[in-house]
């Protein structure tokens, strides 16, 4: 490609232009533009660089002799491997590895997730995800080096949105039902904690905070998080024994994760006691690490993402 004066940003600045129509069929254009609408230019680029892939494999296109002679055969390429089924299992799957050695610097900067230097000084790209750099850390409780931590546990389509602090205690108070306030119209949502013994848990919400007694709400993208002393990520799974005991918001407690032992994590009305319970939502182990379930929460922040 270099030999021909041929860019990444100029093999694919017509795809981006008409949004894919004419390059790939229509029904994997139509699947690939509803995914834009619902996750954001992310998405353009996903599939962008999984046809750039499919080019490198071509050998026919690689031995094009002309700059106009590569954009045709990498039309055809395209064209030719843009199915449905191409996009489920390579553009739009969770992960996406590449391994181009030229031509990176064309390619957005924040998609340069891992770049190293072998010892011979050329640069490799060793590992590329699509996935942009952690925004600045909005979190008083939260080191840089833990939010960031945090921050790659969400799910792939919120990690172009920003954070904000919607609430904390040291400046709102501990009143749950005045968290309710704060937080009413905003999803997803970062609750961190932080107990008496300075360890450091919380949970991802990805439903609005709506008071529904003794009734659970919510899906299976929440979870349950430590992050001091030990870093760790509770998933919900299909697997028994489970249940869907996401979310419990009633006026006197806020519960994430039940079961028969108790709540994988729970705050009362002062937002000053809760506990954590080894629960079948989540097969977390108790987020304090304490002797007991029970722990006094000395701090809480509530983070939006928008």
């Amino acid at each position: 490609m270099q030999e021909l004066h041929v860019t990444t940003e100029g093999l694919c600045e017509a795809w981006f232009d008409r949004l894919f129509v004419g390059v790939m069929c229509m029904e994997a254009v139509l699947q690939a533009l509803d995914c834009y609408l619902c996750e954001g230019k992310i998405v353009l680029y996903r599939v962008c660089l999984s046809l750039l892939r499919q080019c490198e494999k071509d050998t026919d296109l690689m031995a094009a002799t002309s700059s106009y002679e590569m954009r045709e055969k990498a039309a055809k390429v395209a064209m030719a491997v843009s199915t449905p089924q191409f996009l489920i299992g390579n553009a739009l799957s969770s992960d996406i590895g590449f391994e181009f050695t030229d031509d990176v610097t064309d390619l957005p900067e924040w998609f340069l997730v891992k770049q190293e230097q072998n010892r011979q000084g050329k640069a490799v790209v060793s590992n590329m995800f699509l996935e942009p750099p952690t925004p600045d850390n909005p979190s008083g409780l939260l080191s840089d080096e833990q939010f960031d931590q945090v921050w790659k546990w969400l799910p792939t389509r919120y990690k172009v949105l920003e954070p904000s602090l919607l609430f904390t205690t040291k400046k709102d108070g501990f009143n749950l039902h005045y968290l309710y306030e704060l937080c009413a119209g905003h999803a997803p949502l970062i609750l961190v904690a932080k107990s008496q013994d300075g360890h450091l848990f919380g949970a991802y919400v990805p439903e609005r905070l709506s008071v529904y007694p003794e009734h659970y709400y919510g899906t299976g993208e929440t979870f349950l998080f430590s992050i001091s002393p030990v870093a760790a990520k509770y998933e919900w799974s299909p697997v028994p024994p489970t249940n869907s005991y996401f979310l419990l918001v009633e006026q006197s407690q806020l519960c994430i994760g039940g079961g028969d032992e108790g709540f994988g994590l729970s705050l009362d009305e002062e937002l000053q006691h809760g506990s954590s319970h080894q629960c079948d939502t989540f097969h977390n182990r108790p987020l304090h690490c304490g002797v007991t379930p029970a722990f006094e929460c000395v701090e809480l922040e509530v983070l939006s993402i928008k």
